[in-house]
């Protein structure tokens, strides 16, 4: 990595793409890579509406993809992250529907594209966070399975269950619940700006 510096509760560096996705694959110490693809001045939300909506979101995502906005804010013109979020989405949706007639849509759980506002005083920059998931789950759980207690029910017969159902009851009060309930319990595209920012 070329040009590293330390930032606010983040490292920012230079790097190709190769590094991009090595820093992905191998980083152990953010929970996300974030490339930087624009940066601008706004004095309030007209003119953060407006600069976003002057971005070619057209060569960046599909129409029909589905994207989501993480918006971090600091200083005294924007104040509330989730406005400064909600009014850069207006702005691209806008940019989409008046070009194409239709709009790419939001979703929060597994989004095509997930993009971070940050907001410094009045100093804007978007960026595309290329991890998706945060990298503290990268390999985490990949296949999920049926509870062994679940299959364990389907087959055997009533009085053999009920004892088996007594076992794991008496197994959890010496200390096996803790892990029984943890497993029953817990059950994301193209690059072209060399910088890259981890958080």
């Amino acid at each position: 990595a070329d040009n590293v510096t330390p930032a606010t509760r983040a490292v920012e560096f230079e790097g190709d793409m190769r590094l991009l996705y090595r820093a992905n694959y191998c980083c152990r110490t953010a929970l996300a890579i974030l490339k930087p693809f624009a940066e601008f001045d706004a004095d309030d939300e007209q003119q953060l509406y407006d600069q976003v909506y002057k971005i070619r979101w057209e060569k960046i995502m599909d129409v029909d993809a589905t994207f989501m906005i993480d918006a971090t804010t600091s200083g005294e013109v924007f104040t509330h992250s989730y406005y400064a979020a909600l009014k850069t989405k207006d702005a691209i949706v806008d940019r989409f529907r008046r070009n194409f007639g239709k709009r790419p849509s939001i979703d929060t759980e597994m989004p095509d594209y997930k993009f971070n506002l940050h907001i410094r005083d009045n100093h804007v920059t978007l960026l595309m966070n290329s991890s998706g998931d945060s990298l503290h789950k990268r390999g985490y759980r990949k296949l999920a399975s049926r509870a062994p207690i679940s299959l364990a029910n389907g087959r055997v017969s009533k009085p053999r269950r009920t004892a088996r159902l007594a076992a794991s009851t008496s197994k959890g009060r010496s200390g096996a619940t803790t892990s029984t309930r943890r497993s029953s319990t817990n059950a994301r595209r193209t690059l072209s700006t060399p910088s890259c920012t981890t958080t």
